[in-house]
């Protein structure tokens, strides 16, 4: 949340947090409806439009700026530096991606958006640089 686009303040109450954290599974999740208890909890309060939706998508990146990225730092994303990044990426895997570019298409630009922020994630966190 640190550096997230979106705030969800009411959601880090602690008290909030502990009470969901103690609830079984089956409280929160009801086959593939995730967030069952929320939603339960909203009926009413919420148009029922944004209490039911299941097309929720992830933010991404301009697929321009991926690749830009890849492109410009490719040697740096290609080399492991440390066993974490070496144990769970392929450097050459996403040497090829690079490579590749915008005509691998949007899977492409996607694996490669993931690969680039976990090793950048990874360099943070293990080594305190990116």
């Amino acid at each position: 949340m640190a550096h997230s686009i979106e705030a969800r303040v009411p959601f880090l109450d602690h008290r909030l947090v502990e009470y969901a954290l103690r609830l079984p599974t089956a409280s929160k999740l009801r086959g593939a409806e995730t967030k069952s208890v929320l939603r339960r909890a909203l009926a009413g309060t919420l148009p029922e439009s944004v209490r039911s939706r299941r097309d929720k998508i992830g933010f991404r990146a301009e697929p321009a700026v991926t690749w830009r990225l890849g492109a410009r730092e490719r040697d740096a994303f290609v080399a492991a530096k440390c066993e974490l990044e070496e144990r769970w990426l392929d450097g050459a895997a996403l040497g090829s991606l690079i490579d590749r570019g915008a005509s691998g298409g949007a899977d492409a630009e996607f694996a490669l958006w993931r690969g680039l922020n976990l090793k950048l994630w990874l360099r943070e966190v293990v080594h305190g640089d990116s």
